[in-house]
């Protein structure tokens, strides 16, 4: 877009987007708008790249939204609230992950670590040196997810990642609401085996 689309009003370019599919135009307004959204969710999260990849997120949630638009007015208000919800939905999902990783108290296992996840998310989450183990400890868990078999896989995705109650990943997956739990505990037995069998470089 030439240099005369800066001057171009929220709305005008969102409308273009809306008739024409104009990519350009919605790349005006993702550079006007992906600092403020991003410092925003810093502000929040306390960690760079969590920031940025929420950010990217809400910018591909608004362009698929687009068409479901009803109002062309106040798109930075339309892009916060994106924001919000892109946010609570990982927050919901950490807190599944580490809910699910807990064990229910579980007894310590031989590595003497215990519960991993309690160990290294705490209320003191956000300074550097905790930020840096919770980065650590979450590409471990996503390691710990692809080593399951693919039927435990599936549990852990719609139970834990996606909070389905387990009647409906039963109807989903064609099985027992006790099998749906059975699977569940082993995959988090196995999920914890696997973190605490994890190099801590």
């Amino acid at each position: 877009m030439d240099l005369a689309g800066a001057h171009l009003s929220d709305a005008t370019l969102i409308s273009r987007v809306y008739l024409d599919g104009d990519r350009e135009a919605f790349d005006l307004l993702d550079e006007r708008y992906r600092p403020k959204v991003f410092n925003y969710l810093y502000r929040i999260v306390q960690d760079f790249d969590r920031a940025q990849d929420l950010t990217q997120d809400v910018f591909l949630k608004a362009y698929a939204g687009i068409p479901q638009l009803v109002s062309f007015e106040n798109v930075p208000g339309w892009l916060f609230r994106i924001a919000r919800s892109s946010l609570g939905m990982e927050v919901r999902r950490r807190r599944r992950m580490k809910e699910a990783l807990s064990l229910d108290g579980g007894p310590p296992t031989r590595s003497g670590r215990g519960n991993v996840m309690a160990s290294v998310i705490g209320s003191d989450s956000h300074r550097p040196d905790r930020l840096a183990s919770r980065r650590h400890l979450e590409k471990n868990v996503e390691r710990a997810i692809r080593r399951l078999a693919p039927d435990l896989q599936k549990v852990v995705s719609l139970c834990i990642i996606q909070g389905l109650p387990y009647g409906k990943v039963a109807e989903i997956l064609r099985i027992g609401r006790q099998t749906v739990g059975t699977r569940l505990y082993r995959a988090r037995r196995l999920m914890a085996e696997y973190l605490n069998a994890a190099p801590d470089d």
